[in-house]
């Protein structure tokens, strides 16, 4: 099985992961349904932990397996989609309805 095969490598490559985040707040513009956004915006932080992870910034190493690099992805997709959301309730409950009495 080749190297661009293998799906380790696909997950460890920040390219890769900075496409996905692009496309997916992109199509989230496009949709406008704030569901994807959350997601690629943790694509993006992806992104960034895989470079500092892969250029030794860090002395432990915090992804030595594709399940850590899965894992932190969907946790990190949870806590943006709470903090997003938390924005937001703030944002709506500082500005005044004219429809609530």
């Amino acid at each position: 099985m080749g190297t661009y095969m293998s799906f380790n490598y696909w997950l460890f490559d920040t390219n890769v992961w900075l496409i996905i985040g692009v496309l997916l707040i992109i199509s989230d513009i496009f949709l406008a349904s704030f569901f994807l956004l959350p997601i690629g915006i943790s694509a993006l932080f992806m992104a960034a932990l895989i470079y500092f992870d892969t250029a030794h910034i860090w002395e432990k190493e915090i992804f030595p397996t594709w399940h850590n690099v899965l894992l932190w992805f969907a946790v990190l997709s949870v806590a943006t989609i709470f903090i997003i959301q938390m924005i937001m309730k703030i944002r709506r409950e500082k500005q005044k309805d004219i429809n609530q009495y």
